[in-house]
């Protein structure tokens, strides 16, 4: 039949009349069954229209072995994630292609998966050697379909396509997420033969790709049908797509497309309705498909090139910071109540952000083409930055999330940093004239070897430039309009600072006791990180630091800004550690835990970092006098003892070796914990002998549990108390140095 419209009247008369199935809360679960068994007598005879024969003995004339499992499996299945084959980390196979290919002496490792499809054969996401046998083979030809039967076949799938395409629109239009019986057993009929003829290879599966693509409007209602249609043809549908988008690479990008649409109007529905407990659940296509697109370097790049993908991630994480952020003096802030309603959202929005600027085009695209996208994101961070740390106990699950979301921004922030040097590196890597001894010279602050010809890459230096404004912008919110703190307010930023630009020692005068304790920094350890990174790789040298890499800073005006927040999280740390908090109060002890432990190189080791370059350039009077304000003991100093408090002398102590450290330690060097621990108990021990009971209340939390005897054996000696009152109130000798341990 060749005219397009008769088809399209004969295949509509196939289909049953719409008045004549009721809604489903008017069926009986026997009446449903009829109404399935009709449509599937419809999808029958349809069928015989497209092969004149039965189905069977058709499918059966052009099966072929399919090139890419896209084997499915559901939450908690195990699957394997083998390193050396995987294009991308999140890259995966079932156990079945596992156990049939050669990964000896490969870097894998088993997962249970939160839901997903196998990449063994799909050679976008899976290196050729590590398929198995049965699938990717270069031997397996791909059998076109013969003419005569591709003349029948896809004039009448175009029809139907489009009967499928009407009904749907038809009934929403409007945006209406009523669910319709007609269409749901409609759409559960055709995926089902859908489904049927993609197992038979890649050439029906083009077939219905083209046809799904071509059928304007189709897919675009098909991706989000989730929001109307029953949860079992969902899956279906989903099942439908997964097979489709494995074998297809032009419709996996079409896909990519019409699936980026729908990703902010999700997010957004999701937002609207309060909280995201039905994420999960009633967004299937996001978690299912999020991964599954943007761990494909070439989709991801077109994404972020022609469809703006970045944007969108950036806007999406922005609009649920919005609805959970507060107003307090600095301006907008999450607040942790609110924000813990959406985190399940948020966590998916950071992992995808991750995900996509983990690929090395993505970045080099950003830096080169997009550096707006850094001011985002540094405005990003300040939703963050600051967060509180104590509350209720309603609070402490909140306060798990954000430590969460704290750890994937560091990783983001790495993948920035290390992706603005890679370049840099390259070009000292291959400079002939770098001896071995000049790398060697290299130390935490910098004092490397000038190399001529090399400066800090432009896309580096915006990077430190948009990530120092936005601290002096946050820290005060009067050097820039706080409308600005919308992502879509931004403009272009003065160049001249306000406060890191002085060039006298700037006296802040800031009653931090009245502000809640955080230990989230993102914009200061981001700034740690890329120093860091500057002098290990020989980009700057410190005597050319303000004129290269911080610029428009002054040596004083930015020391004395930058050392303000690290030098506030180790005072909090004093005060647990002395005893001024409580030492029950789970918030506290999890924070500080977090930040010396868990990740105590975006915390502690990071903040350290920058109160050692804060005191390379700061005057060094203000700089010790700044510490002792901030300690409180003016006044134990200059020997006042009316106005003392019981905490004094021990805050002296840790005053002491917070000074110890800043001018001692050398630190990011991959300290082991026993190495981190031998450290703390040198420096304790440095400033006043001790009781075994008070070292191991002046230790991390968890360092102090980890070989602490074998440490102490090491460096320490027990001592016999001076008198009977001594052991009878501690039980225990004092531990001091071996001689030959005694720090000069």
């Amino acid at each position: 039949m060749e005219n397009t419209s008769e088809m399209l009247v004969l295949v509509s008369s196939m289909l049953p009349n719409e008045e004549g199935v009721p809604q489903a809360q008017l069926l009986t679960q026997e009446q449903t069954m009829v109404v399935e068994a009709k449509f599937q007598e419809c999808m029958t005879q349809i069928q015989r229209l497209m092969f004149d024969e039965d189905l069977a003995d058709a499918l059966a004339k052009i099966y072929i072995q399919r090139r890419v499992c896209g084997a499915q499996w559901s939450t908690m299945d195990i699957a394997y994630r083998c390193l050396t084959c995987g294009v991308h980390e999140h890259c995966v196979v079932c156990v079945t292609c596992f156990e049939n290919g050669n990964h000896q002496d490969h870097a894998y490792f088993v997962i249970h998966d939160r839901g997903g499809c196998c990449d063994c054969g799909d050679v976008t996401a899976w290196k050729r050697e590590g398929f198995c046998s049965n699938h990717g083979s270069e031997d397996i030809q791909i059998q076109s379909l013969e003419d005569e039967l591709a003349i029948c076949v896809e004039p009448v799938i175009d029809a139907l396509f489009k009967c499928w395409k009407n009904k749907l629109l038809s009934t929403h239009i409007d945006g209406s997420e009523e669910s319709d019986t007609y269409e749901n057993v409609l759409t559960s009929a055709i995926v089902d033969m859908l489904l049927q003829f993609c197992e038979h290879g890649k050439n029906l599966q083009s077939l219905i790709s083209m046809n799904l693509i071509l059928s304007p409007g189709l897919l675009e209602i098909l991706i989000q049908s989730e929001r109307f249609l029953w949860a079992d043809v969902v899956k279906k549908t989903h099942d439908m797509f997964l097979k489709l988008v494995r074998e297809n690479d032009y419709f996996k990008l079409e896909f990519s497309k019409e699936f980026l649409k729908y990703y902010p109007i999700a997010i957004q529905k999701t937002i609207q309705h309060g909280n995201d407990l039905s994420f999960i659940e009633g967004f299937p296509m996001l978690c299912k498909f999020s991964l599954q697109i943007f761990k494909i370097p070439s989709i991801t790049c077109c994404l972020v090139k022609e469809e703006n993908l970045l944007e969108i991630l950036f806007a999406c994480l922005e609009n649920i910071f919005l609805a959970s952020a507060g107003r307090d003096r600095r301006g907008s802030r999450l607040e942790e109540i609110k924000w813990s309603n959406f985190y399940d959202i948020t966590i998916h929005v950071i992992e995808n952000i991750q995900v996509v600027i983990g690929h090395g085009t993505v970045l080099q695209h950003m830096f080169h083409n997009k550096r707006d996208l850094l001011r985002t994101w540094m405005m990003l961070l300040s939703f963050i930055q600051g967060m509180r740390s104590t509350g209720t106990l309603e609070e402490e699950i909140s306060f798990a999330k954000c430590l969460l979301v704290s750890f994937n921004i560091a990783d983001i922030n790495s993948l920035l940093v290390g992706g603005g040097f890679d370049v840099f590196r390259t070009i000292r890597i291959d400079d002939e004239s770098s001896s071995q001894e000049e790398i060697d010279e290299i130390d935490i602050l910098g004092h490397a070897p000038e190399f001529s010809g090399l400066q800090v890459p432009d896309h580096v230096a915006s990077l430190t430039y948009e990530c120092l404004r936005a601290i002096e912008n946050w820290y005060d919110p009067t050097c820039e309009s706080t409308e600005s703190r919308s992502i879509q307010h931004v403009s272009a930023m003065n160049s001249n600072f306000r406060i890191l630009s002085l060039s006298e020692w700037p006296d802040i005068k800031d009653d931090f006791s009245s502000e809640e304790i955080s230990v989230h920094y993102p914009l200061h350890h981001l700034l740690s990180e890329i120093l860091r990174n500057a002098f290990i790789s020989s980009a700057v040298a410190s005597d050319g630091v303000f004129t290269h890499l911080l610029r428009d800073c002054h040596p004083y005006g930015y020391s004395g800004l930058i050392m303000e927040h690290p030098l506030r999280v180790r005072i909090f740390c004093a005060h647990y550690r002395v005893g001024i908090w409580d030492a029950n109060d789970e918030i506290a002890m999890r924070s500080l835990n977090w930040y010396t432990e868990v990740c105590s190189l975006q915390g502690l080791e990071s903040d350290l970092y920058l109160l050692q370059f804060c005191a390379a350039f700061a005057p060094p009077d203000c700089y010790i006098k700044r510490i002792l304000e901030r300690f409180g003991l003016s006044e134990y100093l200059s020997l006042n003892r009316q106005n003392s408090s019981k905490y004094e002398q021990a805050l002296a102590r840790e005053m002491l070796i917070l000074i110890i450290q800043i001018l001692q330690e050398r630190r990011f060097c991959g300290l082991t914990p026993s190495q981190s621990l031998k450290r703390d108990v040198v420096c304790i021990l440095a400033i006043k002998d001790r009781t075994y009971n008070k070292l191991l209340k002046s230790l991390p939390i968890t360092l102090s549990e980890h070989h602490l005897k074998e440490v102490l054996d090491n460096v320490a000696i027990y001592c016999n108390p001076s008198n009977n009152n001594e052991v009878a109130s501690h039980g225990y000798s004092k531990i001091i140095f071996k001689p030959e341990e005694e720090p000069e």
